[in-house]
């Protein structure tokens, strides 16, 4: 029975026992020294846990642990409501260790008790002796699961803080498969060993924060840092109290609204509709006022009917209060993308990935950086793989060679494994440390090399068949008292939830897949050569096109400079007889990937054929050994330009563009940070510029590349050649033009930062009379230019730019047409009003 208290009245831990809980529990058997009262105690916020403590909050637990009631005391002035009964039964189902299946609440005056699974009011006095709970010990009974899920969803939506728990606790779950802190524990994601890819991190958050994009992708091949990118990111972005779930793909075979589902422990509601799920999840978004972002990391690693599902799934969330950052190897962006009938599917839409992009993602990456999309690589910054090597010596005891092949991060961290205190290594090569790790980290797990191979070679034999991830029930040969537990702790295999219907397993390193099945399953270092017949060779490149897994496999072999005779020889003997689109675009980029390991004698042997691969294989071999530029260098190099229809095409894409930037990008550069147009005409001198000049078929593709590297030049070239330009050329580069006025637009008027035009008033006159200056020959170039090509919005964008920057320079009109860097009296003439 409860006597009348006021909340002052509860000063003390002893109050507590002796005004309110002694003598209750006394009547119902329990002695005092069976129980403590702790006005700390934690809540499950889903896989996260919350302290809550303060002397308004009191748990009353027995001294074995069963938790008996939470007791909300409430100051004496304040009137008890609804509120104040959801709060404090949340935290009592909520509680760590069980639910306290009584919650009171009291303000000194009015007392109320409450079943805390049912939410019913008990009394307001006391609970009765024949209570089921008292006569069960204590144990709730009833739907105490739903209880659960209510109070979850409740206090996740109450605050921010809540809702961040949540995240956490759900992020270090999911992650659990992937991260450690030991470095020798096979995880992918060792935060000491991580390297900050910070360009692509900024990348990233322009797309998130500032462009507004709701979905973003993220590609890169096989084991260049996409996992550890997201780990890394969403950890930091807990950490800023941006709330973030985190799905390693593989885990949503039930889809990833199911999955969400399962995490917020909806799973027992299971009537709710996908929508209802959604509608769920926005109301706790609206009631924090947050938005959630959901990386899902290895896309490509569902089958196909999940992966495709997963393009629905985040139509459904548009517009939610939702971000979604997807991850998947480049290699896979056209079967992800697309649907059977090369028709764009959402994700292809929101990333702004057409085919034609997702196509030369199927060979190497994008030059280009458009739409909601990130791409990682090898570590190809000078600092960023000084920084790497750094990390890794000291991490592993090792000395790190310098070698091409350990810019990449997989390749790194298994030299740096397989070498720990080692510091006599000076070569290495692919396939070496693939096979040194696969065996050393089976033996570490306790697994017998023989089984290891075994087991892993059925693997790859089923892969390069029928494709990844496998469903084990298909699989006859893997042993039946497989320890699959072995497998994932050694970072060998990966097991989907055998709790669906379906248990599959994959590789946990796409590379190591790689490996199984070119060198270990189907030998292609002893098939693709002179030795075998080429009715066999024909034969296993048709099995190649039967799914990603082999066509991928083929990509990453003919990559390893270790069989480099193995591609010349397929280039040799079967380049132009091959039907399979597939194989014939991995074999030709293969050949400019490794353009500076073939011998240049043997590109001449190819070089007359006019193949566009092999002129540019030719020229990249070229430039990589920095010889002194002769006539056949120009010769094939305009060749090149010449012949390649995807100057034309999307010439930033272009394997010639990153040549000629590579070649002239740097000088050009240089001179337009200089802003000095005397070595601009000294440059153009140059034999290669010289000859392209007189060669009409490549002028529009060279003065095209040339137009984004040297805007302002561009212009200011051109018009100094003018005479020689004809009407239908300036036509034609139209979009090159305005190229050059969005430059100027965004520096002068602003795009995602203010522009001059719009910044504060510390910019004076003088700025913009410089500017005007700086600027004239340009403009009036543009003017003349699009004047030519009729082009009227650019010339009439022009023209306003071109007031608009004598206005704030305070110049009369007069002055600047006197002024007119051209003296031509047939000159287009500024007709301002």
């Amino acid at each position: 029975m409860y006597q009348s208290i006021t909340y002052n009245d509860l000063d003390s831990e002893e109050d507590l026992r002796t005004k309110i809980v002694y003598n209750w529990l006394l009547d119902k058997g329990i002695n005092e020294k069976e129980i403590s009262l702790e006005k700390t105690f934690t809540i499950l916020l889903g896989k996260g846990k919350k302290t809550i403590s303060g002397r308004s909050d009191i748990l009353v637990r027995k001294s074995n642990g069963i938790n008996l009631f939470v007791i909300e005391v409430k100051k004496v002035e304040h009137k008890l409501n609804e509120d104040d009964k959801r709060q404090a039964i949340s935290y009592a189902t909520a509680l760590d260790g069980g639910i306290a299946p009584f919650t009171i609440l009291t303000n000194g005056k009015e007392s109320r008790i409450y079943d805390s699974v049912t939410k019913e009011l008990i009394s307001n006095k006391s609970i009765p002796i024949n209570h089921p709970y008292i006569i069960n010990g204590f144990k709730p009974s009833g739907d105490f699961l739903s209880a659960r899920i209510e109070a979850l969803e409740y206090l996740i939506s109450l605050s921010k803080e809540n809702l961040i728990t949540f995240c956490k606790g759900q992020v270090s779950f999911r992650m659990r498969k992937l991260k450690s802190t030991d470095i020798h524990s096979e995880r992918k994601y060792i935060p000491q060993l991580y390297i900050d890819r910070k360009n692509e991190s900024k990348k990233l958050k322009k797309h998130l924060f500032e462009n507004g994009n709701d979905l973003v992708l993220v590609t890169s091949p096989p084991q260049n840092g996409k996992t550890c990118f997201l780990c890394n990111t969403v950890e930091n972005y807990l950490n800023e109290n941006i709330a973030c779930l985190f799905y390693p793909a593989n885990e949503l075979r039930g889809g990833l609204l199911n999955t969400i589902k399962e995490d917020f422990n909806w799973i027992q509601n299971s009537d709710d509709s996908p929508l209802h799920i959604i509608n769920r999840l926005e109301r706790i978004l609206r009631d924090t006022n947050q938005k959630l972002l959901l990386f899902i990391d290895g896309w490509n690693e569902l089958n196909q009917d999940i992966a495709l599902q997963l393009n629905e799934e985040c139509c459904r969330l548009e517009n939610r209060n939702i971000k979604i950052i997807l991850s998947c190897t480049s290699f896979s962006v056209r079967r992800l993308l697309f649907d059977n009938n090369s028709n764009p599917e959402y994700i292809s839409d929101r990333t702004g990935i057409d085919k034609k992009r997702a196509d030369i993602l199927y060979v190497r990456k994008l030059n280009s950086d458009k739409g909601a999309h990130v791409q990682l690589d090898d570590f190809d910054s000078g600092s960023l793989h000084w920084k790497a090597r750094k990390i890794y010596e000291a991490e592993y005891n090792t000395k790190i060679p310098v070698d091409d092949l350990l810019r990449n991060p997989f390749y790194l961290r298994l030299f740096a494994e397989i070498y720990t205190n080692r510091q006599d290594v000076v070569q290495v090569d692919n396939s070496v440390l693939i096979k040194k790790s696969i065996i050393s980290k089976a033996i570490r797990a306790g697994i017998k090399e023989i089984e290891a191979l075994s087991v892993l070679g059925n693997l790859a034999s089923y892969a390069f068949e029928n494709g990844a991830p496998i469903d084990i029930s298909q699989l006859n040969k893997l042993p039946g008292n497989i320890d699959t537990e072995k497998y994932e702790d050694a970072g060998l295999l990966i097991f989907g939830n055998p709790k669906m219907d379906t248990y599959e397993i994959n590789f946990y390193y796409t590379i190591d897949r790689n490996y199984m099945i070119s060198i270990i399953h189907r030998k292609w270092h002893n098939l693709f050569s002179i030795k075998k017949s080429m009715t066999d060779i024909n034969a296993e490149l048709e099995k190649c096109c039967k799914n990603e897994c082999s066509l991928e496999a083929l990509k990453w072999f003919l990559s390893c400079p270790e069989y480099i005779e193995n591609l010349k020889y397929l280039y040799d003997n079967h380049i132009d007889k091959l039907q399979y689109p597939n194989v014939i675009s991995i074999i030709k980029y293969s050949i400019i990937q490794n353009a500076e390991l073939i011998e240049l004698d043997w590109l001449r042997l190819h070089i007359s054929e006019l193949k566009p691969e092999i002129i540019q294989a030719f020229v990249k071999n070229y430039l990589s050994y920095d010889i002194e530029e002769s006539e056949e260098f120009i010769h094939w190099f305009i060749t090149l330009i010449k012949i390649d229809k995807s100057l034309a095409d999307d010439k930033e894409e272009s394997e010639t563009y990153s040549l000629f930037y590579d070649y002239y990008g740097e000088e050009l550069k240089q001179l337009a940070y200089e802003g000095d147009l005397a070595k601009l005409e000294r440059l153009l001198q140059d034999s290669l510029i010289t000859a392209i000049k007189n060669n009409d078929n490549v002028y529009l593709n060279i003065f095209d590349i040339y137009s984004n590297i040297f805007l302002k030049g561009f212009v200011e070239f051109l018009i100094s050649i003018k005479n020689e330009l004809s009407k239908e050329l300036v036509l034609e580069m139209q979009s090159s033009l305005a190229a050059v006025y969005d430059e100027y637009r965004e520096q002068y008027y602003g795009g995602w930062c203010p522009g001059a035009f719009q910044g504060d008033d510390d910019i004076g006159d003088e700025f913009f009379v410089r500017s005007l200056s700086e600027l004239r020959p340009c403009l009036e170039g543009l003017l003349y230019l699009s004047s030519v090509g009729e082009n009227n919005d650019l010339r009439c964008c022009t023209q306003r730019l071109y007031e608009n920057l004598m206005y704030y320079a305070d110049c009369s009109i007069d002055e600047v047409q006197r002024a007119s860097a051209f003296g031509d009296p047939n000159q287009l003439k500024l007709p301002f009003e």
